[in-house]
């Protein structure tokens, strides 16, 4: 009795149903799937509120210089143009193509290679002028932005 009970249940598929279907409808997603997926979909931005917001942006960061300040963050500058950290985010990565630290670092990168030039302070010093908290920070976005190393642009923009 107990193996006619266990064969028949086996061959049931009643309340497992959703989930042999939903596995099938898995896998047809997958198939169809686009090969870059829309990440801000449900977003409310449109173009031309990101085109405000990104103009905001480029004069907080050319006029009010605030990459400047070592303790910028997301927050900070939404405060400061009075947009959502979101919208913000949203803006950098799709109209300017950058991540928000990407995007800081290379305004102060620009700003520590024209102290570098016209300045005799140490690297360490620029790096703290231009908004860095780290020496190791400073070396590696500067190096992933221009390829050499402070000295070494030093060295050869003399």
């Amino acid at each position: 009795m107990v193996w006619s009970v266990a064969i028949w249940g086996l061959r049931q598929k009643p309340g497992f149903e959703e989930l042999y279907d939903a596995d099938d409808n898995i896998q047809q997603m997958l198939a169809e799937k686009p090969s870059q997926p829309e990440k801000y979909q449900r977003s409310a931005l449109n173009e031309q509120s990101a085109a405000k917001i990104a103009e905001k942006i480029e004069v907080a960061m050319q006029q009010d210089k605030l990459y400047l300040d070592a303790s910028l963050s997301l927050q900070k500058l939404a405060k400061h143009i009075s947009t959502s950290p979101n919208y913000i985010s949203q803006t950098l990565s799709e109209a300017l193509g950058a991540n928000f630290f990407d995007y800081i670092n290379k305004y102060r990168i620009n700003e520590a290679k024209q102290q570098l030039k016209h300045s005799q302070d140490t690297v360490l010093a620029i790096a703290m002028n231009v908004g860095f908290n780290a020496k190791s920070s400073f070396y590696t976005a500067f190096k992933k932005e221009t390829q050499q190393t402070p000295s070494q642009y030093r060295k050869s923009s003399e």
